[in-house]
C-alpha cells in the first residue's frame, strides 16, 4: 500500500478522533455526513481561498472553437466548461479526474488544462468551484483514453505542476492525479458518509474512539464491504446508512458499492491504471445484476404475503380506517396488542425483520404506511373485481413505463418511465389523446379501440371510490391511480415487457 496516502488518511482520522475525545456528546455533528464530507475535500486544502473574480475573467475571455464556459443561475458556485454535451450525458461509465491549483496557479493553470481539451477536441463536462478544495476542478470524460491523455497532460505541463496541490489521499491515484468513476452518486459523498458510519461504529463504545486510525478504518471498510455489499446479509441496514429512500435511488447503491470497492482496491500500489479501467468495464457490465440483487433482498414474497393476509383480516373485520391505524400504530410501536388474535396473526407478525421490510417496501415504492395498507388491501379486491377494460388500462400503463424506463435506465432517453406513463393516462383524461401510450406490444391501438375517454375516466374514478363529477384535485387524482397501478402488479405479471 502507498504509505503517504496512508499516513494522510490516519492524520484526518486522528482529527475525528480527538474531536471525539474531547466532545463524545457531540457524536451527531462530528460524524454528520456534512462535517465528515467538509474535512474529506479539503485534507490538502485547508485554507479557504474565493476565486469567484476569475469566473467574469474565464467567461468573458473564452476563445475556444469547442468550448462553452459559463456560469448557470442557478449552480453560481461553479463556472462550467463544456464541450459537445450531447455526447458526455450524465452516466455511469464516466471518469472524474479531480484537479486542485494554488490561487498564484489557478488563473492560468485553467486556462492551460481547458485549452489542451479544446484543441484535443474532447468531449467533457467539466467545473470549477468557487472555494479552494482538493477537487476544486472537476474534468469529467467519456473514454479511458481521454482521462489518460488528460492526466498525462497535467503531468506534463511544467506551469501546472509547479502550482498543482497533492491529491486527496481517500482516491484512487494515475500518476499523482486523483480519479474517480462517475455516477449518480458523488465519490466524495459516498467516502464521507462510510467515515461517518465508522466513527459511530467506533464511538458506539468509548474505550473503541481511542482506536481511530488508518488501520481500523480500513478493517471496517472491508468488512463492510463483504458483509453488506457482496454477501447483502441486511439491506435494509445500507438503506438506511446510506440514505436511500425510494426505489429509483437503488441505483445510488450500487455507485455506494462501486465507490467503496475503489477506495479499497486504489490503496493498492498494484491496482494501475489498466486495472482501473477494467474496473471501469466490470460495473458497466454488472450494474443490472447488481441492481436486480439489490432488488431480489428487498422484494420477499413471505412477508408480503403475511401482510395481504393481515391487511385483508384486519380491514375485514374493522373496517379500513380502524384497521389502517392498528396496523400502523403496531408497525411504528411494535406492539402487537394491536393487532387481532384471529389466524393466529399477532404471534406470526411479531418479526423485527418483517416489520422492518414492511417499512422499507413503503419507503421504496413511496407510500406512506396507511397508503400501502390500502393499496394492498385494494389489488386482493382489484384482482377479483375489476373488468376487461380495467386491466386494459392498466396494461398500456404498465408497458409504457416500462419500455421508457428502459430507455432511461440505459441513458437513451432523459424521461422517466413514470413521467411518460404520467403524461398518457393525463392526455387520455384531459384531451381524449391516446398518443400517450407506447405502441409496444399494440397497447396504444388497443386502447383508442375500446376506452373513450369518458370510460377512462370511470375506470379512475372507480378504482379511487371517487365520482365523476367531483375530480377538481385532477393531478391528484391522476397521482393517485397511477401509483395504485404501479403497485398493484407483481413483478411476474404477463403485462411488463422485456
Amino acid at each position: 500500500m502507498n504509505r503517504d496516502r496512508l499516513i494522510e488518511i490516519n492524520n484526518l482520522l486522528i482529527q475525528f478522533r480527538d474531536e471525539l475525545r474531547k466532545n463524545p456528546e457531540k457524536l451527531n455533528d462530528i460524524a454528520s455526513k456534512s462535517n465528515t464530507y467538509y474535512h474529506l475535500v479539503r485534507c490538502n486544502t485547508p485554507e479557504r481561498v474565493n476565486n469567484a473574480d476569475l469566473f467574469q475573467y474565464w467567461t468573458s475571455n473564452n476563445k475556444r472553437d469547442n468550448t462553452q464556459v459559463f456560469v448557470s443561475p442557478n449552480w453560481q458556485y461553479f463556472c462550467q466548461f463544456i464541450s459537445q454535451p450531447e455526447k458526455v450525458i450524465d452516466h455511469y461509465d464516466h471518469h472524474k479526474i479531480y484537479l486542485s491549483l494554488d490561487s498564484e496557479h489557478m488563473k492560468e493553470g485553467v486556462e492551460r488544462l481547458f485549452d489542451f481539451l479544446d484543441k484535443e477536441n474532447i468531449p467533457h463536462r467539466s467545473k470549477v468551484g468557487k472555494l479552494s478544495r482538493d477537487d476544486q476542478i472537476v474534468v469529467r470524460v467519456i473514454s479511458h483514453e481521454d482521462c489518460r491523455k488528460v492526466i498525462n497532460f497535467i503531468n506534463n505541463d511544467p506551469y501546472i505542476q509547479e502550482g498543482k496541490k497533492k491529491a486527496n489521499p481517500f482516491t484512487y491515484q494515475y500518476k499523482g492525479v486523483a480519479i474517480a468513476a462517475d455516477g449518480a452518486v458523488s465519490y466524495n459523498d459516498c467516502i464521507s458518509k462510510l467515515i461517518g458510519l465508522y466513527l459511530r461504529e467506533m464511538a458506539s463504545n468509548y474505550e473503541d474512539i481511542g482506536k481511530i486510525n488508518v488501520n481500523t478504518f480500513i478493517d471496517f471498510c472491508v468488512n463492510y464491504y463483504n458483509k453488506y455489499f457482496v454477501r447483502r446479509e441486511d439491506v435494509n441496514k445500507v438503506l438506511n446508512d446510506f440514505g436511500i429512500k425510494s426505489s429509483t435511488e437503488l441505483y445510488d447503491l450500487v455507485d455506494f458499492k462501486y465507490c467503496v470497492k475503489l477506495f479499497l482496491n486504489g490503496l493498492n500500489n498494484s491496482f494501475d491504471f489498466n486495472k482501473y479501467s477494467s474496473f471501469i468495464e466490470e460495473k458497466k457490465q454488472n450494474v443490472d445484476n447488481e441492481l436486480q440483487g439489490f432488488k431480489n433482498e428487498i422484494n420477499n414474497d413471505d412477508y408480503m404475503k403475511l401482510f395481504d393476509e393481515l391487511c385483508e383480516v384486519m380491514i375485514g373485520k374493522y373496517g379500513l380506517s380502524e384497521a389502517s391505524y392498528q396496523i400502523r400504530t403496531f408497525l411504528v410501536t411494535f406492539n402487537n396488542a394491536y393487532i387481532t388474535r384471529d389466524y393466529n396473526l399477532r404471534k406470526r407478525v411479531y418479526d423485527k425483520n418483517f416489520v422492518d421490510y414492511i417499512h422499507h417496501y413503503a419507503v421504496m415504492n413511496e407510500m406512506s404506511l396507511d397508503e400501502l395498507i390500502e393499496s394492498r388491501y385494494n389489488k386482493n379486491v382489484a384482482s377479483m373485481f375489476e373488468d376487461d377494460n380495467s386491466r386494459l388500462l392498466r396494461k398500456g400503463l404498465l408497458i409504457t413505463y416500462d419500455y421508457h424506463n428502459e430507455l432511461y435506465r440505459q441513458k437513451k432517453d432523459d424521461g422517466t418511465g413514470y413521467s411518460y406513463a404520467r403524461s398518457a393516462i393525463v392526455r387520455l383524461l384531459r384531451d381524449g389523446e391516446y398518443i400517450g401510450f407506447t405502441r409496444q406490444q399494440g397497447v396504444r391501438n388497443e386502447i383508442k379501440s375500446n376506452i373513450s375517454k369518458d370510460q377512462a375516466l370511470e375506470i379512475v374514478c372507480n378504482e379511487l371510490g371517487l365520482s365523476k363529477d367531483n375530480n377538481e384535485d385532477f393531478y391528484d387524482m391522476v397521482d393517485l391511480y397511477l401509483n395504485r397501478v404501479l403497485g398493484l402488479v407483481n413483478k411476474n405479471t404477463v403485462w411488463k415487457t422485456v
